[in-house]
This record gives structure tokens, sequence and C-alpha cells, in this order.
């Protein structure tokens, strides 16, 4: 039987602060897709030119695996990419360089090499998730791509799933293939086993810049709208198929329908959103470090600089730390779960911290009590501890958090997991009504521990919750205790 210190131990490493890392370490490709980022001015040449060895991979990696165990973090997943991963000769002894280090990854890339030998391999060396992307249907996509590719990325999906490897379809979101978001979502329902299916805003980089983006704040508030109520008709139909909301603009247009309601933490923190420069980075695969893919500022390299010079003292991911630095998202009711996406921003002003011109916040007449939060973080002079411990307070992951003890709080938990929909859909209501007492950070953590998102990035989400098991086990204890001391007396 597991021991309430081993249960303990559990909780710990459950909480280690998630740090994602997209690494491209290939640019070769059989593709040369109009929309394609890869090919940016700024970084393409010296990318292609001096992609690193497998030796060079590896540094990287015993740094990495030097900064988890100094600051108690875990990099997951890497998102593994390209060009196209398939296509690097040495792939097969970097992922089993991942395996052997317990690491987790996910692959980005192509169908055209997936055949049933390489997909073996692929299932030996840990794999669980390949993504694709079909960019509408089949007219449109081979237009953005190649001539047969919608076919034969079909085609990829039935045998990526035959060997039980999950199979994501990712969507690049412009204004011409904008009618085609939601007929490609009922196809991928009805006609593959896709596991699950995303879609992002195209971004102004590489070869997109070329392409004319004309959508509006109203445009995107009605897509987001008809991709909601679309997905509620295929769940309700019973499609098995995953409809993941990877743009922050999906947390309106839940909030717009009760789902969801914005917390703003008091310490300038944040609880979700976007992720650059608090949980994730970009390696190219000649090891130069970007705050993210689509955004192409240099912000460091690897592996002759370590990740903690990069991620912990380079001012320009620090800026996104502090929301004094943002024009309008610092006001904003959402700013500690939304901040937009950064990289379309820059694409479009070449200034990530203006105003995102497709939000569409003004838009929803519904308001929340959450107003004029002007906050602060703190000074860009922070050691490497000092702005870790900040970054981590974000995850609420790097201790366990006190009142995790108390009991009241305990019982709240576990009657959450069973009541968490309508706790997140206004969490100071349902308190109010549940007559729970808890103060802000509790909800904080609440609302963080309880949310999609945050469990989606945890890699071992579909296990049993380590908090609630935790929780019995005191309980349990606390009631053999009494029992005990009723026996004595």
């Amino acid at each position: 039987m597991t021991t309430l210190s081993e249960k303990k131990n559990l909780i710990l490493n459950d909480f280690k602060s998630p740090i994602g890392f997209q690494w491209h370490i290939t640019t070769n490709c059989s593709n040369y897709c109009k929309h394609c980022y890869m090919y940016d001015e700024e970084t393409y040449a010296d990318e292609r030119k001096n992609t690193l060895p497998l030796e060079g991979l590896i540094k990287i990696l015993d740094d990495l695996d030097s900064f988890e165990k100094k600051y108690n973090a875990k990099f997951t997943p890497f998102g593994i990419s390209g060009g196209d991963p398939m296509l690097r000769g040495d792939l097969f002894e970097f992922l089993a360089e991942l395996k052997k280090r317990d690491k987790h990854f996910i692959i980005m890339g192509n169908p055209d090499l997936l055949n049933d030998q390489n997909l073996k391999k692929l299932v030996d060396s840990g794999l669980k998730n390949y993504q694709l992307s079909l960019d509408g249907l089949e007219t449109t996509h081979d237009f953005f791509r190649s001539k047969g590719s919608f076919k034969r990325t079909i085609e990829k999906i039935k045998l990526i799933r035959k060997y039980g490897i999950g199979c994501n379809i990712m969507l690049s979101l412009y204004p011409s293939n904008a009618s085609e978001l939601i007929p490609l979502m009922r196809f991928l329902a009805m006609n593959t086993e896709a596991t699950s299916f995303s879609f992002d805003i195209g971004v102004m980089s590489g070869n997109a810049n070329s392409m004319k983006n004309q959508f509006t704040a109203h445009d995107i508030h009605n897509l987001f709208t008809e991709y909601y109520l679309e997905k509620k008709r295929l769940k309700e139909e019973g499609y098995p198929i995953f409809f993941l909301e990877k743009s922050n603009f999906h947390k309106l247009i839940n909030f717009e329908n009760g789902l969801l309601y914005p917390m703003v933490p008091k310490n300038g923190n944040v609880l979700s959103g976007s992720y650059i420069g608090w949980n994730s980075l970009s390696i190219l695969s000649d090891g130069t470090a970007l705050a993210c893919r689509k955004m192409p500022i240099k912000v460091g390299k690897m592996p002759e600089e370590t990740f903690e010079k990069i991620f912990l003292g380079n001012t320009f991911l620090k800026k996104f730390r502090r929301p004094q630095n943002f024009k309008l998202c610092s006001t904003c009711d959402f700013y500690a779960m939304c901040r937009g996406c950064s990289a379309y921003v820059y694409g479009i002003s070449k200034d990530p911290f203006e105003k995102h011109p497709l939000c569409f916040r003004n838009e929803i007449l519904k308001k929340t009590n959450e107003k004029d939060n002007i906050q602060k973080g703190p000074s860009l002079d922070t050691t490497f501890r000092e702005e870790w411990d900040y970054i981590s307070l974000h995850n609420q992951m790097s201790r366990l958090p006190t009142f995790l003890k108390e009991k009241d709080f305990q019982y709240t938990y576990l009657d959450l997991t069973q009541n968490a929909k309508e706790f997140l859909a206004n969490p100071l209501a349902y308190v109010k009504t549940s007559k729970r007492e808890l103060n802000h950070d509790q909800i904080s953590f609440l609302m963080q521990r309880f949310s999609d998102l945050h469990n989606t990035i945890r890699p071992n989400s579909n296990t049993t919750d380590p908090i609630a098991d935790y929780i019995v086990g005191c309980i349990l204890k606390d009631i053999s205790q009494t029992q005990k001391s009723l026996t004595e007396v």
C-alpha cells in the first residue's frame, strides 16, 4: 500500500513546473507550403547551413537535465518538428536518447515517410502522438501544400492509428480557408480515425508574409462561435474525436457561454493563456532559441548558452512576464488567462506587446467584476533564482501549498472532482452558493488545477489525480486515528 509520504512525493513530481519545448531538429522538408513560417529571412539561411549534429542535440539535453534538477522543473512535452523530422537521418537515435531520459514527446511532421516500418520504430521509441496538418478540404489543402497531399494525409491517419498512436490534425486559419473550418471538422469526425483536431489563426511569418490576412475581430468572434457550436453538435452526435481549443480566444467564447470565468491573481501573475516567456521555448535546428517559432526574434543560442541563462536571463523573455509591458492586455479582465497571441501581433506591427487587432473582448456584452486590474510584475534586474520563483508561482507547482492540509480545503477539492465544470463557469458564485470559505490564492489554484488546458499538458493526465489520492489518504488516516482514540477511551 502506498504511504502518505509516497503519495506526497507523487504530488510533488506531478507538480514539477512543466516547460514545453518545441524543437525543430531539421530544415529538410518535402513541401514548400505557402504559409510555412520556417522560411523567414531572419533565421532560415543560418539554420539551413548550421544544423546541429546528434552530439549537439545531446549536449542540449544534458543542459536541460541539469536545469530540471536545479529548479525542480520538467520539460514536457517535447514537440519534435522541422521541416519534417522523418527526413533527419539520425532521428531514431535522437528519439532513443529521449526515451532513455524518460522524456515525453510528440512529433509534428509530414505524412510522406510514414510506413509500417517507420511507425513500428516510432512505437518502440515511445511516441504517443503524431500531428499532421490539413489546411482545408482537398482542393484548398493541396493548393497550400502540393497536389495529392490531402489524400496522402487521410491515408496516413488510418495507418498511424493502426499502431495505436494518437493523431492530431492541425489547421492554420486564413481568410482563404476559413469557410472550410466547419466542413473539415465534420469530415474528420465522420470519415477518419483522427483523435483530435486543433486550429489557430495564421501568423504573418516566413512564406505567410505574402498572404493577405484580412480578418476582423468580428470575423474571428463569429468563426470561434461557429467552432464552439459545431464542436458541441459533433459531441452530442457521439463522434469520439476531441476538438481542442488552442487559441486563447476560445476562453472568451467559453466565458460568453457560461463555461468559464476569468480571475486576476493579485501578484501580477497568470493562470494560463499565452505561454511565451512563462513555460515554453522554441529551438531551431542550429540551436537558435526563439521566444516563439512564429516570431523570429532570437533570444539565445544553445548549446553555447545554457537554458538557464536564456530562459531566466534574457530581457525580451522577461518582458512577457511583466504585465505593464502589454499595451492593453494588462488592464483586461482576461489578462491572467489570455494575452492573445504575441506572434500574430508581431507579424502585423513588429511590436509583440501592441493591442491584438483581432481581440473581440469588447464585442462581448457580458462583463465581470474584475475591473481596472492594472498590475505590475517585478523589475527586470532579477537573479535567475528570483525569476524562476516568479515563474513557478504561475505554475503553483514548485512546492506543496500549505492549504492542502486544511480539512475544509480538502473536502472542497474532492467535491470539485465531481463539479469542476460548475466551478469553472463562475468560481465566485460557486463559492458563495456552496458556502465554501476560499481565499483568492485557493480559488486560483483550483481554477488552474481543474482547467482543461492544465490537464492536457500534464503527461499523466489520464491517471488518478495524485492530489485527490493524497487527500483521501489524509482523511482515512485521521479517521483511523480517531477510531483508535475512541477505542482507547
